[in-house]
């Protein structure tokens, strides 16, 4: 690049400190990934720094062209509307700056090889088959139908690499069917073994939610096993998705 440049990893934002964090480790190993760019990470609400702040340090550090990367899951209102218009309102009050826009992480192949892994790792030490278990996929929730069936094509890409029985989804909200009335309903299916895999990058009360359900749901259906599996967080094909992000504008 031929002049000074930085790049904007946003999140959702999460009042839960934990979360915060997580996604700023995620955001320091990205960065170790584009050393010569100067990295930096921003939430988009319920948390500092904000996008505007990030933006201003950027500005006062010399940096005229930055790299926003939104680290959503899917596209729905956050990345479709809310980031353009601050990113647009910050170029248009500071026309020094120049803010390419990158995409969202999407079901993309590493994306979906990555959720496979967190299954993976969670039946490490279960010789059983999938093809004798379900597989529930349990996401945020948007009312965006994109974004919804962003979820769809993750678990269908889980359920073909491992060979699942059957494969659905939940929602944590905004959304159906949501999350407890998902687990009801593969609980009702027949296999002896139900694999969940919340499909989130932090974590945070959602994931917290989503843990205590699936164990009222095994101790409302005691035959069956529940495989728990960790949600994403700085998985190294999560991180390989955002360096490509990078380099698509770069």
């Amino acid at each position: 690049m031929t002049q000074a440049a930085g790049i904007l990893i946003i999140g959702h934002g999460s009042r839960d400190p934990a979360a915060r964090r997580e996604f700023a480790s995620l955001a320091a190993v990205v960065g170790n990934r584009v050393p010569d760019l100067l990295c930096a990470h921003a939430f988009l609400e319920l948390a500092e720094p904000t996008i505007a702040e990030q933006l201003d340090a950027f500005r006062i550090k010399g940096v005229t062209k930055i790299l926003a990367i939104p680290a959503l899951l899917f596209a729905a209102g956050h990345a479709n509307n809310d980031i353009p218009a601050i990113l647009k309102g910050y170029e248009a009050a500071h026309p020094e700056v120049t803010i390419s826009h990158g995409g969202v992480l999407g079901p993309d192949p590493n994306m979906i090889a990555a959720a496979t892994e967190r299954i993976r790792e969670a039946a490490q030490n279960d010789d059983a088959s999938f093809g004798d278990a379900a597989l529930l996929v349990i996401g945020r929730g948007a009312s965006d139908p994109a974004a919804q069936a962003g979820l769809w094509k993750v678990m269908r890409g889980v359920w073909s690499e491992l060979g699942f029985g059957w494969g659905e989804v939940g929602f944590a909200g905004a959304s159906f069917p949501m999350a407890e009335t998902a687990l009801e309903h593969a609980a009702r299916l027949g296999y002896s073994r139900v694999a969940v895999l919340p499909y989130f990058l932090s974590t945070g009360v959602l994931i917290r939610r989503i843990d205590e359900q699936i164990d009222r749901a095994a101790q409302a259906h005691p035959n069956i096993a529940f495989l728990k599996a960790d949600h994403l967080k700085d998985h190294p094909l999560v991180v390989e998705t955002l360096v490509a992000r990078i380099r698509d504008l770069s």
